[in-house]
């Protein structure tokens, strides 16, 4: 089993807060949706993204995939050895608002019952993480994302542990830097995601109440290089998230922690950009926050 994680736009459901995509075909608002595409029940590592949902003849809803139609299962894949039609042949599209009509009745999200979760929450950004195979969680993601409730799928890299990590790294923060290097009356911004302790009520381990007003800026010292990208980087531009290592070609949360991890400033959703940064290119800085 692989750990997957996904950013979630909102947590409500609602027909408020859908965010589906439509298309304007002969002046009618169409519902588009993803799909992931199988090939006998394989996925092919394809997804048809955005399409509009048509009626086939049979009355299934389907999709079209390199120049045919395909019934639409309930788990929102395709079956490319399954019987389609020509576009020609499907020209009425499921409007806004109706009902899609699935080949399947099954649901394979039920099978999952026992699926094991959590979620994680910092100052910009909600995730969802779990284990599953690659399959299922680009079937859940499809659902959420046609929802508007998910923007992104990616293979985790973050400790499990049911969060005791972060509680650790939270707590080892704000005991050995925060008191070190700030008087008294002076707070950081939380560590990377904060603690899971509790965190629905605070993201810190100890003075729940504590503001921050300072935080940690990164100066090149020379010239800072993106570990994953090669690409050169203005620090000016991100913000401090926390230390982690290089694996292979991504980073990790695991020792020797001789790499920084940094984020786009002012990342709110989850079109955002990440950059890992050698430590001994940075210098680090407690600077005031501005109000």
């Amino acid at each position: 089993m692989t750990a997957f994680e996904f950013v979630w736009e909102t947590f409500q459901i609602g027909v408020d807060n859908y965010n589906l995509g439509y298309v304007w075909e002969d002046c009618i608002v169409s519902l588009k949706i993803s799909v992931i595409v199988l090939q006998n029940g394989e996925a092919l590592g394809q997804k048809a993204n955005k399409r509009p949902v048509r009626v086939m003849p049979d009355g299934i809803s389907g999709v079209v995939f390199n120049g045919c139609v395909y019934p639409v299962y309930c788990d929102l894949t395709i079956e490319t050895n399954d019987p389609c039609y020509e576009p020609s042949e499907c020209t009425t599209f499921v409007e806004n608002e109706k009902e899609i009509v699935y080949k399947d009745n099954s649901n394979p999200i039920s099978k999952n019952i026992n699926l094991k979760w959590t979620t994680q929450f910092s100052p910009s950004r909600k995730y969802l993480l779990f284990d599953s195979d690659e399959i299922f969680a680009e079937k859940l993601f499809s659902i959420l994302e046609n929802e508007g409730l998910a923007h992104r799928l990616a293979e985790s890299f973050k400790p499990a542990k049911d969060g005791y990590f972060y509680d650790w790294a939270q707590a080892s923060w704000e005991l050995l830097v925060e008191r070190i290097v700030c008087s008294p009356n002076e707070s950081f911004v939380i560590y990377g995601s904060g603690s899971d302790y509790e965190a629905d009520i605070h993201s810190r381990v100890f003075f729940h109440k504590a503001e921050a007003t300072h935080e940690i800026i990164c100066l090149s010292k020379s010239t800072a290089i993106d570990s994953i990208s090669g690409a050169e980087v203005d620090l000016t531009m991100f913000d401090f998230d926390a230390f982690v290592s290089i694996n292979e070609e991504w980073f990790d949360i695991s020792p020797p922690f001789n790499h920084i991890l940094l984020t786009e400033k002012g990342a709110v959703e989850a079109d955002y950009v990440q950059v890992v940064v050698p430590i001994d290119q940075v210098s680090l800085r407690a600077q005031k926050i501005e109000i």
